[in-house]
């Protein structure tokens, strides 16, 4: 399993929000905090292909949806991994610095901290 992920595990990252699912897209949760509190988003991620070539992803099975949540104090995200029926869940730590480098690449900022 890798121990982390970056930026590169992803392609693109957009909101839902009128927008409708593209081929190879997921549909992902962004659990962030900001001073005013938590905020939940949806969004629709596009894992890099390479990202599945693990054995770990494998073996875990179909992925359905990735929730992203954010630690205190910098410390890396928690990306859950989910297959359909959200029995099992596969989680990997994601810096700080790769998760906003992912946003980045996709011109996204999230709600709060604009």
């Amino acid at each position: 399993m890798p121990d982390t992920l970056s930026a590169a595990d992803f392609v693109s990252i957009r909101p839902q929000y009128k927008n409708e699912q593209a081929e190879g897209e997921l549909p992902a949760a962004v659990e962030h905090l900001f001073a005013q509190g938590t905020m939940i988003d949806h969004y629709f991620v596009r894992p890099a292909p390479a990202l599945f070539e693990d054995q770990t992803f494998a073996d875990f099975g179909r992925i359905s949806a990735i929730v992203f949540c954010q630690q205190e104090g910098g410390a890396p995200w928690v990306v859950h991994f989910q297959e359909p029926t959200m029995v099992k869940d596969l989680s990997i730590d994601m810096p700080d610095a790769e998760f906003r480098a992912m946003l980045a690449a996709s011109s996204v900022t999230l709600p709060g901290e604009g």
